[in-house]
């Protein structure tokens, strides 16, 4: 088969582009497929539409290719080289036409991150020689004269040991060891409510996985590896509020700043405390009616966002409470429900909430468009407009 001879190969008209999908053949498979139309320029009666196998690539691809995409890579990179048509008496091509890297993931049944991978470890470990002559295309050329000195493929990956220690504290990590690495730096990094991170590159090779959570509140998370990405999902579980009550210390009010007596010393003279004519600060609090309703529905908000809580920050709450007035309660959650969708990142925010909430309230329920309360109509004044319109329209027929 090798002495016969291909066909010379013409340019390849490219396909009328169509707002339809193509039609898919009896197998289920799209003929206009980079695939497919490799499959239509082979017959194997006629013995066409093939390219020279050696003997000595079922000698080295075993040992040099780092995988199945590597290995469908190499084949599909000679089929495109050695399989283009030539004259006779001339030698068959060693670099490939422009290809199209998403043509050649669809071929290695891969995705196009992979190929782009293998393409430069191929030219990186001296399998080929690759070229780029366009945004998303290659040209590459099999080095295959030269596989035979080419040392045995190894994995870069750097086995760890697998045990029941306890996680190593990133900020003692020394990085400057082989298979050391601190993804995230020396500091965790702080993630808003719903927000996803930038990526991280990790530069050393990975074995296993495991998640530390440190707290009083239990996490639940999730781990997925797609495309050579690993994501890693973490959120707290629904009654991590209850976690963390439970999770607290009890006082039981000895160590309080309260007035207790002294007694006094055994030799019969007094000592004057350590903290006299210091005044024991007060705990502040607010006396308004509505002080604990905005605690309970604006607490949680601001949990969820990892900020302060508004029954902490006494100039925050007593702000709130002189600005929600008489404003509806159930108004007022729907208002503040609505606004919790995006982050609240601090009790400051409580106050401009109910402001407007007060205003929306008002503006929608209470006032007209003047801003004056709406009059209460009785049935007296409807009977008095309806005959002054009767009488209008009377006066107009005459």
């Amino acid at each position: 088969m090798g002495a016969l001879l291909n066909p010379l190969q013409t340019p390849r008209k490219q396909p009328a582009k169509t707002a339809r999908p193509s039609r898919l053949n009896q197998y289920g498979r799209d003929p206009q497929s980079p695939s497919e139309r490799l499959r239509a320029s082979s017959d194997y009666d006629t013995e066409k539409g093939y390219s020279p196998f050696f003997h000595a690539f079922l000698a080295d691809l075993p040992r040099i290719s780092s995988g199945n995409s590597c290995t469908l890579l190499l084949l599909t990179l000679w089929a495109k080289s050695a399989g283009r048509g030539v004259q006779k008496g001339q030698p068959r091509p060693e670099w490939t036409l422009a290809l199209s890297v998403e043509d050649l993931a669809q071929i290695c049944r891969c995705d196009v991150r992979t190929v782009e991978r293998e393409l430069a470890a191929l030219d990186k470990r001296g399998l080929a020689e690759v070229k780029r002559p366009a945004k998303g295309e290659v040209s590459a050329r099999l080095l295959y004269r030269t596989w035979e000195m080419l040392p045995d493929y190894k994995s870069a990956v750097v086995e760890m040991p697998v045990g029941d220690e306890p996680a190593a504290d990133p900020k003692t990590v020394d990085d400057s060891k082989p298979g050391n690495q601190r993804v995230t730096g020396k500091k965790p990094v702080r993630l808003a409510a719903g927000a996803v991170s930038k990526v991280f590159p990790v530069s050393c090779g990975v074995w296993t996985f495991r998640h530390k959570a440190e707290g009083p509140v239990d996490l639940e998370f999730s781990c997925v590896i797609q495309a050579g990405e690993l994501l890693v999902v973490s959120r707290f579980p629904d009654d991590w509020k209850e976690q963390v009550a439970k999770s607290l210390p009890r006082s039981n009010g000895i160590n309080e700043n309260a007035p207790f007596p002294r007694h006094g010393c055994r030799d019969g003279s007094e000592v004057t405390p350590t903290n006299a004519g210091s005044p024991i600060p007060t705990k502040k609090t607010v006396n308004h009616p509505r002080a604990a309703e905005l605690v309970k529905l604006f607490d949680p908000i601001l949990a969820m966002s990892a900020a302060r809580l508004l029954s902490g920050d006494f100039d925050s709450l007593n702000a709130a409470c002189s600005v929600v007035a008489d404003c509806d309660h159930d108004f007022l959650v729907h208002f503040a429900v609505q606004r919790a969708e995006r982050p609240v990142k601090s009790p400051l925010h409580v106050k401009t909430i109910c402001a407007e909430a007060l205003a929306s309230w008002k503006a929608s329920k209470v006032l007209d468009g003047a801003g004056l309360p709406k009059p209460k109509v009785t049935i007296e004044q409807i009977r008095e407009m309806a005959a002054k319109e009767r009488a209008a329209r009377l006066g107009k027929r005459k």
